[in-house]
């Protein structure tokens, strides 16, 4: 009998791996090989005595954070009519107890008010709504009407208050750590209290499960874009990740957006200004003509152009001032309504679909004054350019011309 080949074993490899008897690569959330078949992605996670002195604690968090996204909130999706459904499962198996960490409370149940709690939805009300305007809605009206939701709504509560955290972990560096373990947490625990909901509530309360999952999805896409891997693949992986758990959000507003227009958060939900004609993608469409794809992926391409351009027409990112940066919904606005036959081209990294994708990271570009994107468009055009290489240098001229400065630059005003 021929000698086994020695191999190294995957010891913290995924579920999934580890019942197909596979080597996982352990990327989190969602492993290659899960990735390529569709599978759910799930981690054990194990604590040893020396996990937290071994690993930094925002890192630790910010893992266990992203595994409960995918482990506690899947997303099928359907070809026919782009539907897509979000389905609860049961939390995570494994979790990282609060006790484990140098940042935990003496309180038993995060359930219970502290003081933590009052900084975090004060900083929301007063400084992190700011970044959430439309130019034509009062801050304070706005502010009001997502707080006094969330108080009715506890996993809506938690999952604003894990968004404060977040921001609090930017503005005060040096207790990045503390904020970020905090954000995991309580997305952690929003995320169990949403799973346990009856499968009726998004219809009776709508309003509170449509900004559970905008504050949601805007959760991921911040680990998406500041927490990035080096590796491109991956980065991309992640992406089209946050484009899924994302779309939840496109879901719930398509077949409640009639009865959400009715409601406090009505004057919240129009996004953009009035429309301007721009030409951002006129030479992406013209290129995407004699691509060198089959006519279904070439009319898949196209329509995400479409929608691409209509965010270029209602932003005013092409003449904001200095001062301003810009409405954060409108950074939004492109991925939720990307169909999910977009998001396997990007998948598989068609170099057509990346393009798009670069001249979607002209918009994080122009709003890198935000503090869930910073310097993430400047980073994408750039990795996109790079991976594509000057074959496909036409298809990325206006992305590669708004970093070299032949278009409207703004420096950026930090918040």
């Amino acid at each position: 009998m021929r000698p086994r080949r020695p191999h190294k074993k995957s010891r913290k490899g995924c579920l999934q791996c580890k019942t197909r008897h596979i080597k996982c690569d352990e990327s989190k959330p969602t492993c290659l090989n899960c990735v390529r078949i569709g599978n759910t992605c799930e981690y054990r996670l194990v604590r040893s005595e020396s996990s937290p002195a071994a690993i930094p604690v925002a890192q630790q968090a910010v893992a266990q954070q992203q595994n409960e996204v995918e482990d506690q909130i899947v997303v099928e999706q359907q070809s026919e009519g782009e539907h897509q459904n979000v389905q609860k499962s049961s939390p995570a198996s494994g979790t990282v107890s609060m006790a484990a960490s140098p940042y935990a409370f003496t309180y038993q149940s995060l359930g219970q008010a502290n003081m933590l709690h009052l900084e975090l939805l004060h900083h929301v009300s007063t400084v992190t709504c700011q970044e959430f305007q439309r130019g034509d809605v009062d801050v304070r009206e706005a502010s009001d009407a997502i707080i006094k939701l969330a108080i009715s709504s506890s996993f809506l509560m938690h999952e604003v208050l894990a968004i404060g955290a977040l921001h609090l972990s930017i503005l005060r560096p040096d207790q990045k750590d503390f904020y970020s373990y905090h954000a995991a947490e309580l997305q952690s625990y929003a995320l169990s209290i949403f799973n346990s909901q009856p499968p009726n509530h998004s219809v009776e309360h709508p309003e509170v499960v449509f900004l559970f999952s905008s504050f949601l999805g805007i959760h991921v896409l911040f680990d998406t874009l500041l927490f990035r891997p080096e590796d491109f693949s991956q980065f991309i992986e992640r992406f089209v990740g946050y484009l899924r758990i994302h779309r939840g959000v496109y879901t719930i507003a398509q077949g409640t957006w009639t009865a959400l227009q009715g409601t406090e958060l009505g004057p919240l939900l129009n996004i953009g200004g009035e429309e301007t004609v721009g030409n951002e993608c006129d030479a992406l469409q013209a290129l995407m003509e004699t691509a060198d794809l089959s006519p279904t992926s070439i009319d898949i391409c196209q329509k995400a152009i479409e929608r691409l351009q209509w965010v270029f027409n209602t932003t005013n990112l092409r003449a904001i001032s200095p001062e301003k940066t810009g409405e954060m919904s409108l950074i939004y606005a492109w991925p939720i309504t990307v169909s999910s036959e977009f998001a396997e081209l990007l998948l598989q990294k068609r170099p057509e679909a990346l393009a798009i994708l670069a001249h979607y990271a002209v918009l994080l570009h122009w709003s890198r004054g935000l503090w869930v994107v910073k310097d993430s468009g400047a980073f994408l055009i750039e990795a996109i350019a790079k991976y594509l290489g000057l074959y496909w240098e036409s298809w990325l001229a206006f992305p590669i011309s708004v970093l070299e400065g032949h278009n409207l630059m703004r420096e950026p005003n930090l918040h």
